[in-house]
């Protein structure tokens, strides 16, 4: 699911109470998400600036909002 999110396009720099996906992702210990997080804003910064972002405020809410929801389902798997 992340690796969806993120071919799609999520904004990754964007930030809830709890900061980034990639700081929500370490808080909770899901060392496999933050490698995928890690590896693409690695790629993002080596890109050149014209890559399009989400066409719409509410498309970046939304895959943030279903990141959340698959790192919250996924909470006390990796124990």
């Amino acid at each position: 699911m992340v690796r969806l999110l993120i071919e799609a396009g999520a904004d990754l720099s964007l930030k809830d109470n709890d900061g980034t996906a990639l700081d929500n992702a370490k808080m909770q210990g899901h060392t496999d998400i933050v490698t995928l997080l890690e590896q693409a804003e690695a790629k993002t910064l080596n890109k050149p600036a014209n890559k399009k972002p989400c066409k719409q405020e509410k498309d970046r809410q939304q895959h943030m909002s279903n990141f959340r929801k698959f790192a919250l389902s996924r909470k006390g798997m990796h124990k």
